[in-house]
């Protein structure tokens, strides 16, 4: 726990309710992938693998996934660099409460 000067909360309180919303939105995400991951996971098992409309239309889906995975990553590393800024300006501002 820190004690933070009146002067740096309001900033800091901003940051870290800024941070929140988006890990929510992270959660969120993460959420939307893991039930589309589980939908072609079960796709994949009565795919007709004789129909290329079929297999271009699942492929579509996995691309879909791929590309959501990655702008996942792409956004988690933002926010782990905003909580590391955080924690730096906290650091740097209060005081640690034992």
């Amino acid at each position: 726990m820190f004690r933070v000067p009146n002067s740096a909360y309001y900033g800091l309180l901003a940051k870290k309710t800024a941070l929140e919303s988006e890990k929510a939105t992270l959660d969120q995400a993460e959420t939307e992938i893991s039930a589309l991951s589980a939908d072609i996971n079960r796709s994949r098992r009565y795919l007709d693998r004789t129909s290329q409309y079929s297999v271009d239309s699942f492929n579509q889906k996995v691309n879909r996934v791929n590309e959501m995975s990655n702008r996942l990553q792409d956004a988690t590393d933002a926010y782990n660099r905003g909580v590391d800024a955080f924690n730096a300006e906290l650091a740097r501002v209060g005081t640690p409460i034992y």
